[in-house]
């Protein structure tokens, strides 16, 4: 016997495949697709990956750590590098 949890409370996944990986950082504000992701994997660059069988697999907190190390620091507004260059 197996007690089901509603889907609003579901856990989240383990790992995820290429595809859901994409949607998983798009859903979080890092658009990104997985013909990008494919191609990071193959030159280097991208966030960590395993392989199940034939399949490229992500964790979501390796997703996450890569996106976030990619994104500048927070900024005040946009225009703070040029007035710290102008002086």
């Amino acid at each position: 016997m197996s007690a089901s949890i509603p889907a609003s409370q579901s856990p989240e996944p383990t790992v995820l495949t290429r595809d859901s990986a994409a949607a998983y950082l798009e859903l979080r504000g890092y658009p990104i697709t997985a013909k990008r992701l494919s191609k990071l994997a193959h030159e280097g660059g991208g966030p960590e990956y395993r392989r199940w069988g034939h399949r490229a697999v992500y964790r979501p907190a390796d997703l996450l750590t890569w996106a976030e190390a990619r994104a500048s620091a927070p900024k005040c507004h946009s225009s703070g590098h040029e007035a710290s260059e102008a002086a």
